[in-house]
């Protein structure tokens, strides 16, 4: 794999339509502990990523494919996950605060995502 910085240069390009720009494709790779807060991972492939410790705080992750990534304890607050794959995803610990889950796709086997009415207290249902 090419280094991230210029998988995400590329991406970046390919997300505004260059000719030279090329989908991140930055699947089992291992990312752990990595900043990636602010990043544009629109239409990333993610697919079986270690994201454990990783920092996607307000990342644009609309539509990436994280199917199978390892997001244990994964800084997700404030990122936009609209229409994300999470099928067979690990979100134990991560900090979802904040995040748009909006038509989010995910499974049974999606662990730590638990999109259930608690039993006490209040919340906000929409």
């Amino acid at each position: 794999m090419k280094n991230l910085k210029e998988v995400l240069e590329l991406h970046k390009k390919w997300l505004n339509c260059k000719k030279e720009g090329i989908r991140a494709d930055l699947s089992n790779v291992d990312l752990s502990n990595t900043d990636l807060s602010n990043t544009d991972l629109r239409c990333a492939n993610l697919t079986n990523a270690n994201l454990s410790y990783v920092d996607l705080s307000k990342s644009n992750l609309i539509n990436a494919d994280l199917s199978g990534a390892n997001l244990n304890e994964a800084k997700l607050n404030e990122a936009n996950l609209s229409n994300a794959d999470l099928n067979y995803t690990n979100l134990t610990k991560a900090n979802l605060n904040d995040a748009n889950l909006n038509d989010i796709k995910y499974n049974y086997l999606s662990i730590g995502l638990n999109l259930v009415c608690p039993e006490e207290g209040s919340y906000i249902g929409y």
